[in-house]
C-alpha cells in the first residue's frame, strides 16, 4: 500500500478496514529512495523511537524524574516492543500515540489548559487514523475532559454557567484531522465512520442503515504491510 500510494495510485492505497496513518508516515521514506519494504520498517522503528519521549513525560509526571528514567530504560529494553519496531507494522505508532493521548489526558486533568486540551484532541485523533479502536477512546477521552469542565457546575460546587469552548473546539480540532478519511469510509460503507467493520458492528445493533456497498469492498490485508510479505520472503 505504501509502494501504491507512493506512486499515486490512491485506489490501491488505501481501504476502509485500514487506517492510513501508518501508510502515510512511511511514504515519506520510499521517496528517498528505499524499497517499501524497508520503509515500513524504518517507519515503525522511528515511532518506537518517538514513543521515548511521551513515555517519560508521562511517568515523570506521575512518579518523578527516578522512575520516569527507569520506565524510559524498560521501554526501550522491551524485546516484544522492540519486535514490534523491526517488523514494519503499526503496532508501534499505536503505543506511541496511546501512550501519548493519556499523558494529555493527565496533565488536562491537573491543571487544564488550551494547549493540553488540543494535546489530548491530536493525539487521539492521530491514534483513530492508525488503529480502528482509537475512535472510541478518543470519544471517552474528550468525555472525560468535558466532565473535568462541567463537573463543578453538575455538582453544585461553583455557580453560573460558562460555556465548555475549549472541549467543544477541540472536538472541532479531531474532527478536521479525522474528516477526510471519514469521508472516504462513508463513501465506502455509507457511514462517516472511522473503520468499516464499525459499520458491520452497527449494522448487527441495528443502529442506522448501512448500504449493502459494504459487502462489496474487497478483502484486504488486516495490516498494511502484510502485502509486503512477498518481498519479504525474498528477504528471508
Amino acid at each position: 500500500m505504501m509502494r501504491e500510494l507512493a506512486a499515486g495510485n490512491w485506489a490501491g492505497a488505501f481501504h476502509p478496514r485500514i487506517p492510513p496513518l501508518f501508510v502515510i508516515s512511511g511514504v515519506g521514506l520510499i521517496f528517498l529512495g528505499l524499497s517499501p519494504f524497508i520503509a515500513a520498517k524504518l517507519a515503525s522503528a522511528l515511532w518506537f523511537a518517538v514513543g521515548v519521549l511521551p513515555v517519560y513525560g508521562l511517568q515523570r509526571q506521575v512518579f518523578g524524574h527516578r522512575v520516569a528514567a527507569l520506565a524510559t530504560l524498560l521501554y526501550v529494553l522491551c524485546t516484544r516492543l522492540q519486535r514490534f519496531a523491526v517488523e514494519g507494522i503499526k503496532d508501534s505508532a499505536k503505543t506511541t500515540l496511546l501512550v501519548a493521548m493519556v499523558w494529555a489526558l493527565l496533565l488536562v486533568w491537573q491543571r487544564p489548559s488550551w494547549w493540553r486540551i488540543a494535546g489530548v484532541a491530536v493525539s487521539g485523533a492521530l491514534l483513530a487514523l492508525v488503529w480502528s479502536g482509537g475512535s472510541v477512546l478518543l470519544l471517552l477521552a474528550l468525555g472525560a475532559v468535558l466532565w473535568r469542565d462541567l463537573r463543578g457546575r453538575l455538582v453544585g460546587r461553583q455557580a453560573g454557567w460558562r460555556w465548555p469552548w475549549r472541549t467543544v473546539a477541540a472536538g472541532v480540532l479531531a474532527l478536521t484531522l479525522l474528516g477526510p478519511w471519514l469521508a472516504y469510509v462513508r463513501h465506502a460503507t455509507g457511514l462517516p465512520l472511522a473503520e468499516a467493520r464499525h459499520a458491520e458492528v452497527l449494522r448487527r445493533l441495528g443502529v442506522g442503515m448501512v448500504v449493502d456497498r459494504i459487502q462489496q469492498t474487497p478483502a484486504m490485508p488486516r495490516d498494511p504491510t502484510l502485502a509486503l510479505e512477498p518481498q519479504m520472503r525474498a528477504a528471508a
